[in-house]
């Protein structure tokens, strides 16, 4: 008897180290946009090779010389087609099949197992960093802001009722709005390609997890929001967003997808062959 237990523990040791997720490698054939994005499950989207443009800017400030060059090349037409024919192919270039996901903006993270103190209450913990990181960018650009939440907590508006910014409500306009998923994974193998530790809690962008922008332009530059509240953020924190999500200014949309993490703001390109 004590033998056939024996085997079975053996036995279910072995099923146990079977189901541990594997390792997932970084592929060098990807962009870094490319390879956390996968990762985190946003799927239907792929690389464009883009020569003399990097696919990383590493600042704010660069943004502004940075951005028109990456956009124009992306939307650099072929023989035959005009910029703006070239502008509608380029932005389905993108998306191999566009997903739900990948059409819409996302913050997803792997928080470490050192962060957390209470599982239960994990996504307070990590709504609270996305809202005070907002909340700073917003004060910074001189606008008075108070919160808002849904009545589970779990979805967070900031508000303005700045003189300087566009918002003609007496309510107040949201800047911008984020909802956090309340149940986040565990994992166990976690990539080291996404600076968090080998033992994380997963927030995937798949689930109940969201970021955007009021529908109305409110004035300010969302890519170099984007950028600033990346940058108040830990390093295992992402913020996607889709194609044509963000402005500039009131005309000039990034029609790219982007990957923005620590002040940086990662594209979709990989060096042309």
């Amino acid at each position: 008897m004590k033998k056939i237990i024996a085997l079975f523990v053996a036995g279910l040791a072995l099923l146990v180290v079977g189901c541990t997720a594997p390792t997932v490698k970084y592929k060098d054939d990807r962009s870094y946009a490319l390879n956390v994005t996968k990762y985190g499950g946003i799927t239907g989207l792929k690389d464009v090779e883009v020569e003399g443009v990097s696919p990383t800017i590493e600042n704010a400030s660069s943004a502004a010389i940075e951005i028109p060059a990456a956009i124009s090349a992306y939307n650099a037409p072929p023989p035959g087609l005009t910029g703006l024919q070239a502008g509608a192919i380029n932005v389905v270039a993108w998306l191999l099949k566009p997903t739900p996901f990948a059409k819409k903006n996302h913050h997803f993270a792997w928080v470490p197992q050192s962060f957390v103190s209470d599982q239960k209450s994990v996504w307070k913990d990590y709504q609270r960093l996305l809202i005070d990181a907002a909340k700073k960018v917003a004060n910074e650009l001189g606008m008075e802001t108070f919160d808002e939440f849904s009545k589970d907590l779990s979805v967070h508006a900031l508000l303005t009722k700045s003189k300087n910014i566009s918002c003609k409500h007496e309510t107040g306009c949201v800047v911008i709005i984020s909802a956090v998923q309340k149940k986040p994974s565990k994992n166990t193998n976690t990539a080291s390609f996404v600076n968090s530790t080998k033992e994380s809690y997963f927030f995937e962008p798949k689930y109940f997890s969201f970021i955007r922008f009021s529908p109305e332009f409110l004035g300010f530059n969302q890519y170099d929001f984007m950028v600033r509240m990346s940058s108040y953020l830990p390093e295992w924190v992402y913020i996607y967003t889709a194609p044509s999500k963000l402005h500039l200014s009131e005309d000039n949309i990034v029609k790219a997808p982007v990957l923005f993490n620590q002040g940086k703001a990662h594209f979709f390109i990989k060096p042309k062959k």
